[in-house]
């Protein structure tokens, strides 16, 4: 089901993001799934990172930062 694969697969981004300190914000339409890290420290900073899935729903893709904005 895709609903449940896409569910794993943000339960696995969140706790990737948990261990390294950092929030995710994502937005997600049917054609592309767009993934912002969001350094939590004295600065905020938007930067959108490539993203490696090992179950393959999304391949890696990087997104001028001019099309982001992310805030905490």
């Amino acid at each position: 089901d895709k609903r449940l694969r896409d569910l794993m697969m943000m339960m696995i981004l969140v706790k990737q993001t948990e261990e390294c300190d950092m929030m995710l914000y994502m937005v997600k339409t049917d054609m592309l799934m767009l993934v912002a890290e969001i350094k939590v420290s004295d600065k905020t900073d938007d930067n959108v990172d490539k993203l490696a899935c090992s179950a393959d729903v999304v391949k890696s893709r990087q997104v001028d930062q001019n099309v982001v904005h992310a805030s905490i």
